[in-house]
């Protein structure tokens, strides 16, 4: 008994020392996977793309579980490096450009886009254009992208702040930049359907205050 005893002593030390390095093999590998530098661009000012760089947006319709989504394109704008980092920037939206891609038929599709233009939503023919100006960048803490970006989005003459983690990657001159957030409409007075503005709205004619944006951009200089 004491001989077995002896025996297994070898093996609960092995494991012990295999179980620790395994840890710390696994809070290296965390360690690694939380660093994504932010890669050295080529200084000078790049300019949008504009038939390559374009929103995509996406609202829901509480009481009814669904959503629609589209795109707005992005009209203008140009992007700074310095030091080998984005510095600065700002774009400009075409609200006017707005469109739905999950309405298949036509006529649907054309009436959901002209309310989404009306003064019920965005107003574009009182507010044709929205801007985005680049006040603040940083690192990114996040695993899958490169730069914090914190800026002044301004919709319906209503600006507000907003922050969010994007990806910006430089091949052959240019600049590729992806990034998602969501926004409260409600700040920007896009109140349609809004429960938080409007208490007594019923559920089956609640939208989601929240629009998720995806944001494609590619400039060059």
């Amino acid at each position: 008994m004491k001989l077995n005893y002896l025996l297994i002593i070898p093996f609960i030390v092995l494991s012990f020392f295999s179980c620790n390095s395994k840890k710390e093999e696994s809070k290296e590998s965390k360690k690694e996977i939380s660093k994504m530098p932010m890669m050295k661009l080529d200084n000078g000012t790049y300019s949008i793309v504009k038939v390559s760089s374009m929103i995509n947006w996406q609202g829901s319709h509480l009481g009814k579980s669904y959503a629609h989504k589209g795109a707005i394109s992005i009209s203008d704008g140009s992007l700074k490096v310095e030091e080998g980092s984005l510095s600065s920037g700002t774009f400009e939206i075409d609200m006017t450009s707005i469109t739905c891609s999950d309405i298949e038929d036509a006529s649907k599709n054309a009436d959901l886009v002209e309310h989404l233009k009306s003064d019920d939503f965005f107003a574009v023919e009182k507010f044709p254009k929205a801007t985005f100006v680049i006040k603040e960048v940083k690192s990114s803490k996040k695993s899958t992208a490169t730069h914090q970006i914190t800026g002044d989005l301004t919709i319906k003459d209503k600006t507000n702040s907003i922050t969010f983690d994007a990806s910006i990657a430089a091949t052959d001159g240019s600049l590729a930049a992806n990034a998602k957030t969501t926004i409260d409409r409600t700040k920007w007075d896009v109140n349609y359907g809004s429960k938080t503005v409007f208490s007594d709205l019923v559920i089956d004619k609640t939208l989601s205050d929240d629009i998720e944006l995806s944001i494609n951009i590619i400039a060059k200089k």
